[in-house]
């Protein structure tokens, strides 16, 4: 893979995305539930994104992790004020850049399901074992309008 940095965010998903070995990918392994419809099967391309997007919450959760090391150590030197506010400034701009991949990469893989199975547009879509693309119903959305409805009576 070329150097991350010498291209845009762009051209870093797409690489990054040439660059998964679909063979080396771990399939979810979530049953499918009874009260979910099953609408299709990932394609080898949304396998990518999707992959891609499992490397960013995993490099998000890693940054975060680093992160929590590096304020420690900072702290146990005793900074001045000046070398604290450089420092927390980098991490959260750094923080920020992983936050804007991550983002970027859900939407994108959010929006490509959506294209490819039209009939999840609206609904609460999940990946189950098989690749199989599952809808389900939203439980959050129940809850209150049960919750009222028990009160009223």
């Amino acid at each position: 893979m070329s150097d991350p940095k010498a291209n845009g965010l762009f051209a870093q998903l797409t690489a990054r995305m040439a660059d998964v070995n679909l063979g080396d990918l771990d399939e979810p392994t979530d049953e499918v539930q009874d009260d979910e419809e099953v609408i299709g099967e990932l394609t080898d391309e949304l396998k990518r994104l999707y992959a891609l997007r499992s490397q960013e919450i995993d490099r998000c959760s890693t940054f975060n992790v680093a992160n929590l090391r590096k304020a420690a150590d900072l702290m146990e030197r005793n900074p001045s004020p000046d070398e604290m506010r450089e420092a927390l400034q980098g991490i959260a701009q750094e923080k920020l850049a992983h936050e804007i991949r991550h983002d970027a990469v859900e939407t994108l893989f959010s929006a490509a399901l959506r294209l490819e199975f039209p009939a999840a547009a609206d609904k609460k879509v999940v990946i189950r074992e098989g690749w199989q693309v599952v809808t389900r119903p939203d439980r959050s959305r129940g809850l209150p309008a049960a919750l009222l409805e028990l009160l009223s009576r």
